[in-house]
Protein backbone atom coordinates (compact mmCIF):
# COMPACT_ATOMS: atom_id res chain seq x y z
CA UNK A 1 0.00 0.00 0.00
CA UNK A 2 0.92 3.58 -1.12
CA UNK A 3 1.08 6.36 1.54
CA UNK A 4 -1.28 9.34 0.63
CA UNK A 5 1.12 12.48 1.88
CA UNK A 6 -1.44 14.77 3.42
CA UNK A 7 -1.99 18.52 1.78
CA UNK A 8 -4.80 21.43 2.22
CA UNK A 9 -7.07 21.50 -0.22
CA UNK A 10 -8.74 24.87 -1.13
CA UNK A 11 -10.73 26.71 -3.20
CA UNK A 12 -9.63 27.99 -6.66
CA UNK A 13 -13.03 28.96 -8.05
CA UNK A 14 -16.72 29.16 -7.54
CA UNK A 15 -19.15 30.04 -5.10
CA UNK A 16 -20.40 26.46 -4.30
CA UNK A 17 -23.97 27.83 -6.35
CA UNK A 18 -24.63 26.91 -9.34
CA UNK A 19 -25.36 29.51 -12.12
CA UNK A 20 -23.27 31.98 -14.25
CA UNK A 21 -21.46 34.64 -12.64
CA UNK A 22 -17.41 35.83 -13.32
CA UNK A 23 -15.68 37.32 -10.49
CA UNK A 24 -13.41 36.48 -7.87
CA UNK A 25 -13.75 33.10 -5.26
CA UNK A 26 -16.80 33.46 -3.33
CA UNK A 27 -18.60 34.89 -6.55
CA UNK A 28 -18.20 33.40 -9.67
CA UNK A 29 -20.45 30.38 -10.26
CA UNK A 30 -20.12 27.34 -12.52
CA UNK A 31 -22.93 24.93 -13.80
CA UNK A 32 -21.16 21.29 -13.70
CA UNK A 33 -17.47 22.09 -14.21
CA UNK A 34 -16.14 18.87 -16.02
CA UNK A 35 -12.58 19.56 -16.59
CA UNK A 36 -9.69 21.79 -16.12
CA UNK A 37 -6.18 22.15 -18.04
CA UNK A 38 -3.40 25.13 -16.90
CA UNK A 39 -0.93 26.71 -19.20
CA UNK A 40 2.88 27.21 -18.64
CA UNK A 41 2.00 30.96 -17.26
CA UNK A 42 -0.59 29.62 -14.63
CA UNK A 43 -3.78 30.50 -16.70
CA UNK A 44 -6.75 27.84 -15.59
CA UNK A 45 -9.06 26.95 -18.33
CA UNK A 46 -12.25 24.77 -17.37
CA UNK A 47 -15.06 23.67 -18.98
CA UNK A 48 -17.83 24.75 -18.15
CA UNK A 49 -20.44 21.78 -19.21
CA UNK A 50 -24.03 23.22 -18.15
CA UNK A 51 -22.85 27.00 -18.72
CA UNK A 52 -21.59 25.69 -22.68
CA UNK A 53 -18.51 27.99 -22.02
CA UNK A 54 -14.61 27.18 -21.76
CA UNK A 55 -13.84 29.83 -19.02
CA UNK A 56 -10.02 31.11 -17.67
CA UNK A 57 -8.90 31.71 -14.55
CA UNK A 58 -6.12 34.06 -14.02
CA UNK A 59 -3.20 34.53 -11.26
CA UNK A 60 -5.62 36.73 -9.91
CA UNK A 61 -8.25 34.09 -9.69
CA UNK A 62 -10.85 36.05 -11.55
CA UNK A 63 -12.95 34.35 -14.31
CA UNK A 64 -13.71 35.41 -17.86
CA UNK A 65 -15.47 33.27 -20.56
CA UNK A 66 -12.69 32.54 -23.66
CA UNK A 67 -15.16 30.66 -25.66
CA UNK A 68 -19.06 29.66 -26.23
CA UNK A 69 -21.69 32.05 -24.91
CA UNK A 70 -22.79 31.63 -21.61
CA UNK A 71 -26.38 29.44 -21.17
CA UNK A 72 -26.69 29.03 -24.64
CA UNK A 73 -25.62 25.98 -26.35
CA UNK A 74 -25.57 25.61 -30.24
CA UNK A 75 -22.81 24.85 -33.10
CA UNK A 76 -21.31 28.16 -34.59
CA UNK A 77 -17.71 28.76 -35.40
CA UNK A 78 -16.10 31.98 -35.64
CA UNK A 79 -14.30 34.54 -33.16
CA UNK A 80 -14.26 32.21 -29.65
CA UNK A 81 -16.75 34.89 -27.77
CA UNK A 82 -19.09 34.78 -30.57
CA UNK A 83 -19.25 31.03 -30.91
CA UNK A 84 -21.34 28.11 -29.55
CA UNK A 85 -20.75 24.84 -27.73
CA UNK A 86 -23.52 22.39 -26.25
CA UNK A 87 -22.07 20.81 -22.79
CA UNK A 88 -17.70 20.94 -23.31
CA UNK A 89 -16.68 17.86 -20.99
CA UNK A 90 -12.68 18.23 -22.11
CA UNK A 91 -10.31 21.02 -22.09
CA UNK A 92 -6.49 20.24 -22.80
CA UNK A 93 -3.64 22.83 -24.52
CA UNK A 94 -0.90 21.81 -26.90
CA UNK A 95 2.66 23.58 -26.87
CA UNK A 96 1.55 26.28 -28.86
CA UNK A 97 -1.20 27.25 -26.62
CA UNK A 98 -4.28 26.18 -28.76
CA UNK A 99 -6.78 24.94 -26.20
CA UNK A 100 -8.76 21.66 -27.37
CA UNK A 101 -12.05 21.20 -26.37
CA UNK A 102 -14.22 17.66 -26.65
CA UNK A 103 -17.67 19.07 -27.38
CA UNK A 104 -20.07 16.70 -26.46
CA UNK A 105 -23.55 17.52 -27.18
CA UNK A 106 -22.35 18.54 -30.83
CA UNK A 107 -20.25 15.34 -31.04
CA UNK A 108 -16.64 17.51 -32.46
CA UNK A 109 -13.39 18.41 -31.11
CA UNK A 110 -12.75 22.01 -31.55
CA UNK A 111 -9.99 24.34 -31.26
CA UNK A 112 -9.82 27.73 -30.16
CA UNK A 113 -6.43 29.12 -31.79
CA UNK A 114 -4.89 32.08 -29.43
Amino acid sequence: MRAIASGLVSTVAGSGVAGHQDGPVGEARFSSPSDVAVDGSGTIYVADTNNHCIRTIHGDMEQEPLAGQPAIPGLQDGPATAAKLQGPMGVTLDSAGDVFVADTGNDFIRVIRQ
